[in-house]
């Protein structure tokens, strides 16, 4: 699924879950009215991010995002040694995309340039779908994809500011602590 459709699946569930909210105003349900409500809304509002924020570039059509030009705060000064110090970065505006390249487009790729195929079978053990991330491939196969698609790989400053996602000094993409119910 692209970002589009996600998008689209998440205004649909909005649809829904608004007709349920009526549903339950009219059966005077206030309380569940009022959360059906708020789960539309927030479905709706997050829909409308996601197709506000994608665009879909280079030969994959894979659904990039816009980061925005600015200074970040890169490194860190509780970790590796190679991460320190934190120190502050410009990076002007650039795309990178929204999702990791999957096996299907990665296979998409090999098929029509005829680039060395990876080991399907082992890749299947840890990536076992056509929209699962692409897994067991080298820097140089990443960045032959990039070109076949018409992209460049990010540097190392422009992962980190898109991986980081505005927030600063943070230890994980959620803030200073890891939970196992916030993995995917």
């Amino acid at each position: 699924v692209n970002a589009l459709e996600y998008a689209e699946d998440l205004f649909q569930r909005a649809k829904t879950t608004l007709e349920q909210a009526n549903i339950a105003l009219k059966a005077e349900q206030y309380d569940e009215a009022l959360r059906l409500a708020s789960q539309a809304e927030s479905s709706a509002r997050e829909a409308y991010a996601i197709a506000a924020d994608v665009k879909e570039f280079g030969k994959d059509s894979a659904p990039m995002v816009l980061i925005s030009a600015g200074e970040f705060l890169m490194g860190s000064d509780n970790w590796m040694k190679d991460e320190k110090p934190a120190h502050p970065v410009y990076l002007d505006a650039y795309y990178i995309d929204k999702f990791e390249v999957t096996v299907g487009r990665y296979r998409k790729f090999v098929e029509e340039t005829g680039y060395p195929p990876p080991d399907w079978e082992r890749i299947k053990k840890y990536s076992p779908a056509d929209n699962s991330p692409i897994v067991l491939v080298s820097w140089h196969d990443a960045m032959a994809y990039a070109q076949w698609a018409g992209k460049t790989l990010p540097t190392e400053a422009q992962w980190e500011k898109a991986a980081r996602g505005g927030l600063v000094q943070k230890d994980y993409p959620n803030g200073d602590s890891i939970s196992h119910e916030k993995a995917n």
